[in-house]
């Protein structure tokens, strides 16, 4: 693991994200967070063309302003997950849930194979996984209106 402060991120002519360190020649990396939900801001491996770690930014806050902003945006990339704001429907059919939702990117509807794909994070967070892989965040149930609180309660 390394201190940040060392750490220099930035964009090459093509838009890869480039690593630059004391002592070694600049490296193009892709950031993977270790803990995406416990702790997204800190201890993000950085990964070769080979995914070999090269390094680990234990803080993003021990990187300087430009490579921060970098590695963000590569982070928004690559984690990008729809925020849930409202539940139109869930409908079951032969264990599979149809969701129609609406989300921080607009209307969604995707399936799941079940009630296992809704992980909860906390007691009111939760992540949801449709049939494809693809992932949707519950930040806070109790934020959403009494509508979608009674479908996810009543389905889940």
């Amino acid at each position: 693991m390394t201190d940040g402060s060392d750490l220099v991120l930035e964009r090459d002519i093509r838009g890869r994200l480039v690593l630059h360190r004391p002592g070694h020649p600049p490296v193009g990396v892709r950031p993977a967070r270790l803990f995406p939900l416990s702790f997204p801001e800190g201890y993000i491996a950085l990964l070769d063309h080979e995914e070999k770690e090269v390094a680990v930014v234990r803080d993003l806050a021990e990187l300087d302003l430009a490579s921060r902003q970098a590695l963000l945006e590569e982070l928004e990339h690559a984690y990008l997950m729809p925020q849930i704001q409202r539940i139109y429907a869930i409908e079951e059919e032969f264990g599979v849930l149809h969701w129609h939702v609406l989300t921080d990117r607009g209307e969604r509807h995707f399936e799941m194979r079940g009630r296992d794909e809704v992980q909860p994070i906390t007691p009111d967070r939760f992540l949801v996984r449709d049939i494809d892989g693809n992932r949707y965040e519950i930040a806070d149930v109790r934020a959403l209106d009494r509508w979608s609180q009674n479908l996810i309660h009543t389905h889940l």
